[in-house]
């Protein structure tokens, strides 16, 4: 006998396969070539693997489960807020939890080792995936949700926020208050930029204006998101501040405002103007999207595009209901949110599996006319 127990874990590494494959073959389950099968039921034997009864036991009784993954820096803080786990369960009728990975961590193998554990009916993903092959998603077989994640692989049920609206708004605000020459500023995992839907916002926007696009105003940084601030406050140094500086010989006739696609890297960018003598707004507007607890740390009100976060809750428990109960998504959907207006926002439908939640114009004493000459 070997003196420790070989694990499913173990077999599937020998087989050079996923450990839910491994089940399927050992189960005599859909899915799995024969051969493969063959392979699989040779190792097994052959390392005398033995499942264990208990690991099994925990599954079964633990399938009525669903998790909110949300993703943290290296210091262990969460961007978005959510429910406690005992809100989450009440709201569901299930056990819900949170569960949190760093974003130095690979997001599949971690979902996969909670899926061999313990069986769970439905991932939601909140938040960047940071997946560059988002095919493997596919692997984990198990039902997901996305909410706002930009990167999320096409085809799954998500909750969004509405992006082009939201980007139109904040645009027009810009340009309302006198701006013609707006850089657009947003981050970027790997080659890709986040946020083409922001973007396109501003573009309809300037159209709309009759303002000519100019693709020279458009600028992404790469941000290492383990280390979201302190990597953003060196690309926006070494890259971005000379472009905004109205001295600087790089731009003969630069922009008079920013709108940044983030409220934490508008967070970020403020500190860094500061720090380079550029004072906002008297010298150069921003504007940004998200309504973050952030941006109450931006020592100037930031206007920016609001995502109530208890809305964006409401529509997800909604969405996680729907999906748990094989049913499409209610068509509308009353928020909880009370405006500056006195009014109510309202999800609605796109498509049977994905909801887009308003948001509104928050002003702020960030953005003023452009300096004058």
């Amino acid at each position: 006998m070997k003196s420790e127990r070989v694990t499913i874990t173990d077999i599937a590494d020998m087989c050079d396969v996923s450990t839910a494959t491994v089940s399927r073959a050992l189960n005599d389950k859909r899915g799995v070539g024969k051969a493969l099968r063959q392979k699989i039921v040779d190792c097994a034997r052959r390392n005398e693997y033995v499942p264990d009864p208990t690991a099994q036991s925990l599954r079964s009784r633990r399938s009525n489960r669903a998790y909110v993954i949300l993703r943290s820096e290296i210091n262990g803080e969460i961007p978005f807020p959510f429910p406690s786990n005992d809100a989450l369960r009440e709201a569901t009728g299930m056990d819900t939890y949170v569960h949190v990975i760093p974003y130095e961590k690979d997001l599949i193998t971690d979902l996969q080792t909670l899926r061999d554990d313990y069986s769970p009916k439905l991932f939601v993903i909140v938040g960047p995936c940071l997946v560059s092959d988002t095919s493997r998603f596919r692997s984990l077989r198990t039902r997901l949700l996305f909410v706002l994640c930009n990167d999320a692989p096409p085809g799954y049920p998500s909750v969004r926020s509405d992006d082009l609206q939201g980007s139109m708004m904040v645009t027009s605000s810009l340009i309302e208050a006198g701006h013609t020459r707006i850089e657009v500023l947003t981050d970027s995992f790997g080659t890709r930029s986040n946020y083409s839907r922001r973007v396109e916002g501003y573009r309809q926007a300037l159209d709309r204006h009759g303002i000519t696009f100019d693709p020279s105003l458009v600028h992404s940084i790469p941000v290492d998101f383990g280390r979201y601030f302190s990597s953003s406050e060196k690309q926006l140094t070494t890259r971005i501040v000379p472009l905004l500086n109205s001295q600087s010989y790089m731009l003969r006739n630069p922009p008079t405002a920013v709108f940044v696609l983030s409220d934490f890297l508008a967070f970020t960018l403020v500190r860094v103007l500061q720090n380079a003598g550029i004072h906002v707004p008297y010298k150069l507007s921003v504007a940004s999207f998200g309504g973050w607890p952030v941006t109450q740390y931006i020592p100037v009100s930031i206007q920016t595009w609001v995502q109530p976060s208890n809305d964006i809750v409401t529509a997800t428990l909604t969405a996680m209901s729907s999906l748990l109960n094989s049913e499409d998504f209610p068509q509308s959907l009353s928020l909880p949110t009370r405006r500056p207006d006195g009014s109510y926002g309202c999800a609605h439908a796109d498509g049977p599996m994905h909801y887009i939640v308003p948001g509104y114009l928050r002003t702020g004493e960030s953005v003023s006319p452009p300096p004058q000459e």
